[in-house]
């Protein structure tokens, strides 16, 4: 009796676990698509500065074990002062939003920082993105927050292909 309690708690705690794990949020909403790709710029100009995005889209097929692994989307963006000056302080990356139409993953993207960054790149990471076919071409939008004047602008940069690294 006490072993077939022992694996049953085994299996409900495994059970658990496995539901817990997060996913990507992916959505197919045509009214967030549609305000994504209207309202969305390519430059940004701010104190008089003009700021572009820089994209990257990959996923890692690099064999690191015998045990199958996922395999998932894997985004570096930057916020880039064209003017070669630090990044207004003023400004935050909050949402970054990956459009692989109709379908959008939306992630809020983590600081990248290394020294090898220049001061004028505000540089972050989105993981554990969905598992998109490698060499398709997305969109990337990012919104940013102003602290100043408390507006969200919506940048785009288009036709980023998703890389496969091996």
């Amino acid at each position: 009796m006490k072993n077939i309690l022992g694996k049953s708690l085994i299996v409900t705690i495994f059970v658990a676990l496995l539901s817990s794990c997060e996913k990507p949020s992916v959505t197919d909403d045509a009214e967030l698509l549609n305000r994504l790709m209207t309202n969305s710029v390519d430059t940004l100009v701010y104190n008089s500065s003009k700021h572009v995005i820089e994209a990257e889209a990959y996923r890692n097929f690099f064999p690191g074990s015998s045990i199958p692994t996922k395999r998932p989307l894997v985004a570096y963006v930057s916020l880039v002062n064209l003017d070669t000056i630090n990044i207004s302080t003023d400004l935050e990356i909050t949402k970054l939003y990956i459009i692989n139409d109709p379908l959008i993953w939306i992630s809020s993207p983590t600081s990248a920082s290394s020294q090898s960054i220049p001061w004028y790149k505000l540089r972050l990471i989105s993981n554990d993105g969905p598992e998109w076919d490698t060499n398709i071409l997305v969109d990337v939008v990012l919104e940013i927050w102003n602290s100043v004047n408390r507006e969200s602008y919506l940048m785009i940069v288009r036709d980023i292909t998703i890389e496969r690294i091996e």
